[in-house]
């Protein structure tokens, strides 16, 4: 994907999320924007025809976990913020701006997508819910709240994931289509878990 504004602004924030991400960060580190975020909002884009404004879906995927340098549970508001403050810098209009900003705000849980922009996105950050490596990041995510002083015993902690998964709908026809099945088979497992869990408390 080429475009020039976005291949600038890029490296500059891939420094400053490595340099400023607090360590703890398991699962909300610099990996999950670019290993994951990012290929993944790409990849959902091109499924669902959108090429000419593909560089606005990539930097809202970019920086919607900016926010964590500064605030972790408010980080989605302290994003928009960045990007308000940073993007002018890198030649994006206020227009384009505004979109991003809107993409940022949409990720937070529950997420709030009203257009298909923030909808890619949206289901780029939480593609991993319909994934076989849902267990393994599940388990990040547990260790990086502890760190934050939200501690779970293993009963809360299924229980927990069994709703969230529950809750969550994906928005695109490309991720309903490739992750709603492994999703539905991820909620059983953990349903499984936790009536294993429960009968040997009894």
């Amino acid at each position: 994907m080429k475009n020039e504004k976005f291949n600038k602004l890029k490296p500059y924030i891939v420094k400053i999320l490595k340099e400023k991400l607090d360590k703890t960060l398991y699962y909300h580190g610099i990996h999950h924007t670019l290993d994951d975020v990012l290929p993944n909002s790409e990849r959902i884009a091109k499924n669902e025809g959108i090429n000419d404004e593909m560089y606005i879906i990539m930097t809202g995927a970019l920086l919607h976990d900016i926010g964590y340098i500064e605030s972790y549970f408010e980080h989605e508001k302290a994003g928009a913020f960045f990007a308000e403050k940073y993007l002018p810098d890198f030649n994006y209009k206020k227009s384009e701006i505004e979109v991003i900003k809107n993409i940022i705000l949409a990720t937070k849980i529950p997420q709030s997508p009203k257009t298909i922009f923030e909808e890619i996105v949206c289901d780029s950050d939480l593609d991993y819910l319909g994934r076989d490596d849902f267990f393994v990041l599940s388990e990040k995510l547990r260790k990086e709240l502890e760190h934050q002083g939200k501690k779970f015993t293993q009963e809360e902690w299924l229980s927990y994931e069994i709703e969230f998964l529950q809750k969550h709908e994906y928005f695109t026809k490309t991720e309903i289509n490739l992750r709603n099945n492994k999703k539905i088979y991820n909620i059983k497992k953990l349903k499984n878990l936790y009536q294993k869990l429960i009968s040997t408390h009894n």
